[in-house]
């Protein structure tokens, strides 16, 4: 039975999760600085150790209802092939293993542009984690770039 490592993350009170050999390093949120003429989601970029990372807020990214950033809220910054992007959470929680075995595909039943972002639904106990995927969420930032 293989298993995944996910970093688990929440936003508007749902978990999440992202495949940790995605991450690269969870930071404290920060103001990004603004840019001009960009995606709504797209909260501008940050300097991470003389490295610019773009940060995005999920949220808006995954069309949830609450946009708003709390004080308490973090950035996972990840690479996706050559590039490290940042996206701001409300809190990251806890790194956990799930067998393969417990992540069921989302249903066809769902229509919204969100749903495709998601890899998998994992089940751990009573608990419900929606696994994102990296690739196709910042894919699409890129082609629109």
């Amino acid at each position: 039975m293989k298993s995944i490592q996910l970093v688990i993350f929440k936003l508007c009170g749902e978990e999440y999760g992202v495949n940790i050999s995605k991450v690269k390093e969870i930071e404290p949120f920060r103001e990004a600085t603004k840019l001009p003429d960009i995606e709504d989601y797209i909260e501008g970029i940050i300097n991470v150790r003389g490295d610019i990372i773009g940060v995005i807020n999920m949220k808006k990214r995954l069309r949830l209802k609450e946009h708003s950033i709390i004080p308490e809220a973090r950035t996972i910054i990840v690479s996706i092939g050559h590039t490290e992007i940042g996206f701001v959470v409300d809190e990251a929680s806890e790194v956990i293993s799930v067998n393969s075995d417990d992540i069921e595909p989302v249903s066809d039943m769902f229509t919204s542009i969100s749903v495709k972002f998601i890899e998998g639904i994992a089940k751990i106990g009573e608990r419900i984690v929606i696994i994102l995927d990296m690739n196709k969420i910042f894919g699409e930032i890129e082609k629109s770039a």
